[in-house]
């Protein structure tokens, strides 16, 4: 019997990952080429034939209000009545655009039915395991909401604009997934701007009956990049000849982000009351160095309470000329502030690589040393722990 496999044509070659990345960079890169972009893009997004692709237009991908389709009738397809005209009679064939990544400037409806993840049913006894997720209000920046507005107004009217230099999908602003129990956790991302764009400013998780076990709600702070003279940053000369109109020299300085604190709240209900127990916890950064590590911190924990605060200070060693940031040489523990009793402390040394070479921690006594050696590559091949009593210690030697 003839083998398969010698019994077929052999299949075109297909584009790789890189060349089609390397396409839609290069008709990505100037507006000229939009036409090519859009085709190009929705066409890897979707895998829609040509003639399909040609016969779309602004009114098949959204509906009268503007919002994205979930799912577009092609009017023209292989064996339709005709494949090379439109034919709004003739017959349809539907396809999900879901989340192509070719449509992803498209602006979004209030609220997706998202991917549910599969069913899994065991041998025993089990429930199907079924999360469904939930999006709601895309955020765009400003340019791509220009753009997008002005392409259903060109002959090819759709184009994957998050691929395109200084448009951006920015993300949902809400993402809630639910358990087949009932189970629901709700996201929020803070989305409104560039800096804090994808990062999560608040999680709930609540019951089936709707009662909010847990809370997170994280802040956040941008900071301008200082100097080894703590002053800012020049702003970049290359974003001054392209500023956009209306904008200041502000725009082009560089910056970058921090969590300034973490405030948890924790519930349960009293068993012979009913009432509803919370419980918060907060963790706040007090300070940051240049390079965005954190010098001190307090720990409020039990938020009802000052007796559990915990306070934190780091000093770093950064060494900038060789790309060594942020090796924490000394770490204090204190009882509720920066003068309370000291709780622990550690001290740590490093060598010309950046390697942990000792690490020393205040006993109340002295300080217990751990001595570290490495090999050319990196590995630890010798350790050596912290002497005794009886000024004993206990070497360990690592063979590779």
């Amino acid at each position: 019997m003839t083998a398969y496999a010698d019994a077929i044509a052999k299949p075109p070659r297909t584009l790789t990952d890189l060349e089609q990345k390397l396409i839609l960079k290069t008709t990505g890169e100037h507006r000229n080429g939009f036409r090519d972009h859009v085709i190009i893009s929705l066409a890897l997004g979707t895998g829609l034939r040509e003639h399909e692709l040609l016969a779309l237009d602004c009114g098949d991908v959204f509906d009268d209000d503007g919002r994205a389709r979930r799912k577009v009738t092609l009017r023209v397809f292989k064996r339709s009545a005709d494949e090379k005209s439109y034919c709004p009679a003739g017959p349809t064939r539907p396809f999900r655009l879901g989340a192509q990544r070719a449509l992803r400037g498209a602006p979004t409806p209030a609220s997706v039915a998202g991917p549910a993840s599969p069913e899994f049913e065991a041998d025993f006894a089990s429930p199907n395991l079924v999360q469904t997720f939930s999006y709601e209000d895309g955020d765009y920046d400003r340019y791509e909401k220009e753009l997008l507005l002005a392409s259903c107004s060109q002959p090819f009217r759709f184009t994957r604009l998050s691929a395109i230099p200084g448009c951006e999908f920015f993300g949902f602003a809400k993402v809630k997934s639910m358990r087949s129990d009932g189970v629901t956790s709700t996201q929020t991302f803070d989305n409104h701007a560039y800096m804090l764009k994808g990062l999560l400013s608040e999680q709930t998780l609540a019951g089936s009956d709707g009662f909010i076990y847990s809370a997170t709600l994280n802040t956040y702070r941008v900071r301008p990049a200082l100097d080894a003279g703590l002053q800012p940053l020049e702003p970049l000369a290359s974003c001054l000849l392209d500023l956009a109109p209306g904008l200041s020299d502000e725009a082009c300085r560089v910056q970058f982000v921090t969590i300034d604190s973490v405030e948890t709240e924790t519930a349960e209900l009293d068993p012979q009351t009913g009432a509803r127990i919370v419980k918060r916890h907060v963790v706040q950064d007090l300070a940051c160095d240049r390079f965005g590590n954190v010098l001190e911190s307090i720990d409020f924990a039990d938020d009802a309470t000052s007796d559990d605060d915990v306070y934190a200070r780091v000093v770093y060693e950064n060494r900038a000329a060789d790309w060594l940031i942020g090796l924490p040489t000394e770490l204090e523990v204190r009882a509720g502030h920066a003068g309370g009793d000291l709780l622990r402390s550690r001290q740590g040394t490093y060598g010309s690589n950046g390697e942990l070479t000792s690490i020393s921690i205040d006993t109340g006594d002295g300080l217990a040393t751990t001595q570290l050696d490495y090999d050319a590559y990196g590995n630890v091949v010798r350790s050596v722990s912290p002497k005794n009593q009886a000024n004993q210690s206990q070497t360990l030697r690592l063979r590779q």
